[in-house]
């Protein structure tokens, strides 16, 4: 069985890793909430200052990424 990496939002919740991109050098990741699956969410992993820590995307930059998210899984999307 694979672990599964949780990460904790600013809002408290627990959040599965179910997928990740790299755009650009940026790492995208999709997460769903433990709790709550119809609740999903993208943050980009910002590393400064030999710290890491997850930031919410613009509208613009979010519509992009999930796009790529899309086209990635098409084939579990069912969108050919």
């Amino acid at each position: 069985m694979n672990e599964v990496e949780v990460v904790t939002l600013e809002n408290g919740e627990d959040y599965y890793i179910i997928n990740s991109i790299i755009h650009n050098d940026i790492n995208y990741i999709l997460l769903s909430n433990l709790s709550n699956s119809k609740d999903i969410c993208i943050r980009k992993i910002i590393n400064e200052s030999n710290k890491e820590y997850l930031s919410r995307l613009n509208d613009d930059e979010l519509n992009m990424i999930l796009n790529l998210f899309v086209k990635e899984n098409k084939d579990i999307t069912g969108n050919n």
